[in-house]
């Protein structure tokens, strides 16, 4: 199923997802479901250059071939998509000081007999980081966010998105990931670099 979303996400191209994005999503993608696993190695993929991921959790010291499954310009014009989305999309409240990062919001109705419940959601945000040579993911999901006073409250952006900034802020100083200013013709802009 994997490897069917990429082909579809390979020969449709990213212009045309984004201009007709509700139609795309509403007759694609709700449609089916995928486990938290799945979503990741799909989004992994997509974000890492466009290499095939293979989850695990055992350690594994020797090196697996690598097997490209996307252009690695695509995979670069999704990583600039993914941060414009928390720059100036749905994933506002996924922003980490000094630090840029790229993801998805995500909000979906709960099936009970066969119906969609609008009462019933999952909310979710998964993203990556640094944006620039994406090392890190991290997905955060919802089942059934307590409703405060605003509909808008069921969304990921403003369920998921925020727990996602507050665990990225306290883990990158531990993952030893740094804020590296640098200066930009028409103006400032923070880069990190990772030490190994």
């Amino acid at each position: 199923m994997v490897t069917d979303v990429i082909n579809v996400l390979d020969n449709v191209s990213l212009i045309e997802i984004f201009v007709n994005s509700k139609i795309f999503i509403s007759e694609y993608f709700l449609k089916f479901s995928l486990t938290p696993i799945s979503l990741t190695k799909l989004f992994s993929s997509l974000v890492n250059g466009g290499f095939e991921v293979h989850p695990t959790l055992i350690f594994r010291a020797n090196k697996i071939k690598r097997k490209r499954v996307i252009d690695e310009m695509t995979s670069k014009k999704i990583n600039e998509l993914l941060n414009k989305i928390v720059l100036e999309g749905t994933g506002k409240k996924a922003k980490v000081n000094s630090l840029s990062v790229g993801g998805k919001t995500g909000t979906a109705k709960k099936i009970f007999d066969g119906n969609y419940d609008d009462q019933k959601l999952v909310t979710s945000f998964i993203g990556t980081f640094p944006i620039e040579k994406p090392k890190y993911l991290l997905f955060v999901i919802f089942d059934e966010p307590k409703k405060e006073n605003k509909k808008n409250d069921y969304y990921g952006g403003n369920t998921a998105a925020p727990v996602f900034s507050n665990i990225v802020s306290q883990i990158a100083p531990i993952l030893q990931i740094k804020p590296k200013r640098e200066k930009n013709i028409e103006n400032v802009v923070f880069k990190q670099t990772v030490d190994n």
